[in-house]
């Protein structure tokens, strides 16, 4: 689809997607990347901004019901990731809907959500744990009893 894109057959993207959203409404990336590709041939039209918004509210929506479902199922917990990959497309591009839009409040609540489930470096645990071993490798690469 990604190439339809590119080539600029954007017709074909969008019939591709609607294809696979028909076999499964369950699934969000579909959702997500027909929401690109109506911004992609948008050219400022309203019609297909609004058909873009429709597409992410929905994605986001699935995505959304996949976090608060508890269930021990293989396949919840295999779609839980995937879910958060596709809502961290998702947001941004809903993001720059409603800042054209001039949606102040809306715009804020998913910038809220994105840092969220993505949060910055400094507030990831994970983040300050790599920097503080690189840090401690550099100490130790030109600490000055090395260069003797």
């Amino acid at each position: 689809v990604v190439s339809t894109q590119s080539t600029g057959e954007v017709e074909k993207a969008i019939e591709t997607l609607t294809q696979a959203i028909d076999l499964d409404p369950r699934l969000p990336s579909p959702y997500n990347n027909r929401a690109q590709v109506y911004r992609i041939k948008s050219e400022n039209q309203q019609e297909m901004i609004d058909l873009a918004l429709q597409d992410l509210n929905k994605c986001i929506e699935i995505c959304e019901e996949g976090f608060q479902t508890e269930s021990s199922s293989d396949l919840v917990s295999l779609q839980k990731p995937a879910c958060l990959r596709v809502l961290k497309q998702a947001l941004p591009q809903r993001i720059l809907i409603w800042r054209t839009r001039g949606n102040e409040e809306m715009k804020q609540k998913d910038s809220q959500r994105l840092k969220e489930i993505n949060p910055p470096p400094e507030e990831n645990y994970f983040a300050k744990l790599c920097n503080q071993a690189v840090m401690e490798m550099m100490k130790c690469e030109f600490s000055p009893e090395k260069k003797r």
